[in-house]
């Protein structure tokens, strides 16, 4: 994809934003769908109002292979609702009552 804009307000349209941040591109929602399309890691969350970050204690499960750092799709009720970036490992997520587990970056 074709990155679009000038120093440092750096796009590839409609999937992905520069963040110095982070220090490389942060997906958007239509991002993370793509990359949850193309096989991607996805976090399946129970369907609240995610406001704010997905905490261990929504997650029901997850797809895909990723590390704690990795960026990754949020799924509530077969949609991406979210992108943001791993704070813990999948099978943490998972077992973990209590923690954070991803950082939202992009809401849908």
């Amino acid at each position: 994809a074709a990155v679009q804009g000038r120093w440092p307000r750096l796009r590839i349209k409609g999937l992905a934003n520069f963040s110095p941040r982070i220090g490389g591109f942060a997906l958007t929602v239509q991002g993370a769908a793509a990359l949850a399309a193309a096989g991607g890691p996805v976090i399946e969350a129970a369907e609240f109002q995610l406001r704010g970050d997905l905490f261990a204690a929504g997650v029901i499960g997850t797809r895909g292979e990723f590390r704690n750092g990795e960026q990754v799709a949020v799924e509530q009720g077969g949609e991406i609702t979210a992108a943001g970036i791993a704070r813990m490992a999948p099978g943490e997520m998972v077992a973990m009552e209590r923690g954070l587990a991803v950082e939202v970056r992009n809401r849908g």
